[in-house]
């Protein structure tokens, strides 16, 4: 399927698995089998598709041990290292900063500076980030608000500034339906760049402008 795929479509980018780092923490003796048959792919993509740029993705916070809130905070650098780097075009990222700081402004300038200075000049992918707009009702430790959105721009703006972004992409562009309080769901379901009814939030055009 994977390899049909890639041969109707030739898709620019094609990236194999999600939030990988996950697996790895679960069941570290597949993960091994997991990296065989990503390298197995890797190579019957280039095949069919040798424009195809192929990369693993990885949800940072809890890859670099800065998700505090969520208990992340013992590196899981060993599910990236597992990979050859040489069979990876690009490096897609989920990237929550939230999960680990308060407020935008407390995310430090070299927040990626772990992961650059292991991949080098190997380009990035940031397949999800944000910051929620609404608490919810929720009790949590990072600032929910429209304005804290608007920081957060301001936020990516430095710390990937020494980075070679190929994608940047906001999660969500409509806000998910209500979740369960206190799930993890919830969490997320404001990082969206309208509102519950549809209207757009003040990062909307913030963020139209940011991007290239």
């Amino acid at each position: 399927m994977l390899v049909d795929f890639a041969a109707n479509f030739h898709p620019p980018y094609l990236f194999l698995g999600n939030e990988n780092e996950a697996y790895y923490l679960s069941n570290r003796e597949d993960y091994t089998r997991w990296v065989a048959f990503y390298n197995e792919a890797y190579a019957a993509i280039k095949v069919v598709s040798p424009e195809t740029q192929v990369g693993p993705v990885f949800q940072y916070e809890r890859l670099s041990g800065q998700g505090a809130f969520s208990q992340w905070t013992t590196p899981l650098w060993a599910a990236l290292e597992a990979h050859d780097l040489r069979r990876v075009d690009v490096l897609g990222l989920t990237l929550y900063p939230f999960l680990g700081v308060a407020t935008p402004e407390e995310v430090p300038d070299a927040y990626l500076s772990p992961l650059l200075e292991r991949i080098g000049s190997k380009p990035l992918a940031i397949t999800e980030t944000g910051w929620p707009a609404e608490s919810d009702g929720m009790q949590t430790p990072w600032e929910a608000s429209s304005s804290a959105q608007l920081r957060f721009i301001e936020t990516l703006d430095r710390i990937l500034e020494s980075a070679d972004v190929n994608i940047l992409n906001w999660l969500h562009l409509y806000q998910m339906s209500p979740q369960p309080e206190g799930s993890a769901a919830a969490w997320f379901a404001s990082i969206s760049l309208r509102d519950a009814e549809g209207n757009k939030r003040a990062v909307y055009e913030a963020w139209a402008g940011f991007l290239p």
